[in-house]
């Protein structure tokens, strides 16, 4: 047996795990653009978000706690998003494009025609997301103490991409013939997915009959699970292929959002809110598996398993201006507006309102993503050579590695409205959503692709009783379809591999297409 140790430790071998963090570590942002979609609650959802100025029921929360208790009686609000993420990735190429030095693996030999059983000059498939649906759900308690005074308290999960996986979980796609073949996504992400909550507690403060104003502050709790792999030197060979699976969390991000309502006329409602967030300072830990698509035969690596423990990772997070104006038009008489001052309910005192929201999300803040080892790690990589020899490279990690991100500001823009059927019944609602492109499309990947996006949302409540109302929605998000032409050309493809000595090779040219369509169910319960 063989042991050396390279001059250069392989930082991007304990890197791979990165790109996996901005798919779970969304936190509820009611809404916005950037890592979630427009947005949580069921009633939001079917008129595309615009809710900052409306805010009717306990999702106020969220949206603008200035209209927390604003029904006048107490209530419950549990609702849930399933949301169904349908994307997919055509990468640009061939498998032997990047195939530096003869490669054998479970996959072949890469030197070996398709006939005879080699597979390099295929070009690669398109791979999909075969990731479950996604649950988004909610529960949230609104207490208004007195007609100036209102106190709310919920757990919120954010509606964002949640679990995706890419392929099969092995790492494995089917080539164009049906044989399995590695996964050309495998060095921009294989799986992502964790776990977000945001309990959250408001208050709501009424100044004057036309001023109200909130704050809200969240304890975000967040987990994540993902896969990816990466190189020692650029090159796309199978056999000397890194797997790596992240599993950290931070169980407190502190967040706050401040909230302001205007009302100059009985018709008309102004809206502002301002959510911060602290950056997400959290540990992980990576088990890497070196050669995992090695075949253990003379010139292929052998399978090795490391464990990296107690990474500290840090995760900018991103904060968030929103600016809405309601009109409403009121079918209530004398008496009902004189206590609609106090007390909300737009199913009894409104025959329709539009309201129009913008919010400007600072994506441009997530500039980096750090991830610092302790000391005294150390990974190991095998692989045997052609005349028989098991070549061990035991490697110490001992920097910290940056991952630059350069995300891009983004505006969105959020049009809907109630329209009421039948008075105190019955109300119909619909809206249209937009936000702008937030990424260089030459550094698009999978964990983060926020597109241009067009979205069309439905939705409707029902009164069953004076104290439980149902509401239904539904939303279809249209999304650019972005074309990331080949490296070297105008406007090229440049997200590299991740690779120990620097020279990972583009990996990211090609077609991005995606779209969603979210389902949401709440019911909301008055004491």
């Amino acid at each position: 047996m063989i042991r050396a140790l390279p001059r250069r430790p392989p930082r991007a071998l304990t890197s791979l795990g990165l790109a996996l963090l901005s798919v779970p570590l969304a936190a509820d942002t009611a809404g916005a653009g950037g890592l979630d979609y427009p947005g949580p609650g069921t009633r939001a959802l079917g008129r595309a978000a615009a809710f900052a100025a409306r805010g009717d029921d306990a999702m106020a929360l969220s949206y603008n706690p200035a209209l927390i208790g604003l029904g006048g009686r107490p209530s419950l609000l549990v609702n849930s998003h399933l949301a169904f993420f349908d994307a997919c990735v055509q990468r640009s190429g061939t498998y032997s494009d990047n195939v530096t030095v003869r490669d054998r693996s479970r996959f072949g030999d890469s030197e070996l025609l398709p006939g005879a059983g080699g597979y390099a000059l295929e070009a690669f498939p398109r791979v999909c997301n075969t990731g479950p649906p996604i649950p988004a759900p909610a529960i949230v308690l609104s207490l208004p103490l007195g007609p100036r005074f209102g106190l709310g308290f919920g757990l919120l999960l954010p509606a964002n991409t949640g679990a995706v996986q890419w392929g099969d979980r092995d790492g494995t796609v089917r080539g164009l013939r049906g044989e399995l073949r590695p996964n050309p996504l495998r060095y921009l992400s294989l799986s992502a997915g964790g776990f977000a909550l945001s309990p959250s507690a408001g208050v709501s403060w009424q100044a004057t009959p036309w001023l109200r104003v909130g704050a809200t502050l969240q304890w975000g709790i967040f987990s994540l699970d993902g896969v990816s792999y990466g190189v020692t030197t650029g090159g796309e060979n199978p056999s000397l292929d890194g797997r790596a699976r992240i599993r950290g969390s931070d169980r407190f991000v502190p967040a706050a959002i401040a909230g302001l309502h205007l009302k100059p006329t009985p018709a008309l409602e102004l809206a502002a809110t301002l959510r911060w967030s602290d950056d997400l300072r959290g540990t992980a830990d990576i088990d890497m598996r070196f050669g995992d698509y090695g075949s253990s035969e003379p010139g292929s690596s052998v399978p090795t398993d490391s464990r990296l423990r107690d990474l500290s990772l840090r995760f900018p997070m991103p904060w968030q201006l929103t600016a809405g104006v309601r009109y409403v038009s009121r079918q209530a008489t004398v008496g009902e507006a004189a206590r609609s001052r106090t007390a909300r309910d737009a199913l009894r005192d409104e025959r329709w309102d539009i309201e129009l929201d913008a919010v400007f999300e600072r994506n441009s803040r997530v500039d980096e993503v750090v991830l610092r080892p302790p000391a005294d790690l150390t990974l190991t990589t095998r692989q045997l050579l052609t005349d028989g020899t098991l070549l061990t490279l035991d490697v110490p990690v001992d920097n910290a590695f940056r991952v630059p991100r350069g995300w891009k500001d983004q505006l969105s823009l959020r049009l809907g409205g109630d329209y009421t059927v039948a008075r105190g019944l019955c109300a119909l609602r619909g809206g249209l959503s937009y936000e702008t492109r937030g990424l260089d499309p030459a550094l698009a990947n999978l964990d983060f692709l926020p597109v241009q996006r067009l979205g069309l949302h439905l939705g409707g409540t029902l009164r069953l009783n004076r104290r439980i109302d149902l509401s239904l929605a539904y939303a279809h998000l249209y999304q650019e379809r972005l074309e990331v032409p080949p490296a070297g050309s105008p406007g090229g493809a440049r997200l590299a591999q991740m690779s120990a000595d620097g020279s990972g090779r583009v990996i990211n040219a090609g077609t991005f297409r995606s779209h969603w369509d979210i389902f949401s169910l709440g019911a909301n319960y008055v004491f």
